[in-house]
This record gives C-alpha cells, structure tokens and sequence, in this order.
C-alpha cells in the first residue's frame, strides 16, 4: 500500500481529528498535543470572574508599555560615537 509522504508528514504533526465531534475526542486531542496542554479543554464560568483573574490582560498591556517606553528611553541614552564619558 502506497502512501504520499505529504499524508505521513500530516499525519505525524497532528495527530487524532482536526475537530473533534464529543468531550472524549477533545480531551484526546488535548492530552497527545502539547500546544494544547497550555489552555484547558474548557474553563468554567465562575474561574473567569475579575476578582478571580485580577485583571491579567490589563497587567501584561502595562508591562509592555513599560517595556516600550524603557527601550525608547534606552535608545535616546545610548551612546553610539563610541567615545565613553565618565
């Protein structure tokens, strides 16, 4: 029986159903897929309350504008000439 190499390739990156159709295929999916292990199968409502997540998005959208705004003060102290001042 031939196979296109193209369809081993496929295959062997992912593995199971594109989309799963129930619970048991998902959490499959989930458990032989290790991107997948990052975010849960499902996150119950109760979990994704404010006070529970304490505003995260809003945290990491201020440490990178921290990040932004330190590296452009970085670029206007930095010294290109190559002579130091002490």
């Amino acid at each position: 029986m031939h196979t296109s190499i193209a369809r081993c390739i496929w295959g062997s990156v992912f593995r199971g159903p594109i989309r799963p159709r129930d619970d048991r295929e998902r959490r499959w999916v989930v458990v032989n897929n290790l991107l997948l292990h990052f975010r849960p199968v499902r996150v119950p409502r109760k979990t994704l309350v404010y006070t529970h997540t304490f505003g995260v998005g809003d945290m990491s959208l201020l440490q990178v504008l921290l990040l932004v705004g330190s590296g452009v003060l970085l670029m206007f102290a930095a010294c290109t000439t190559g002579v130091r001042t002490s």
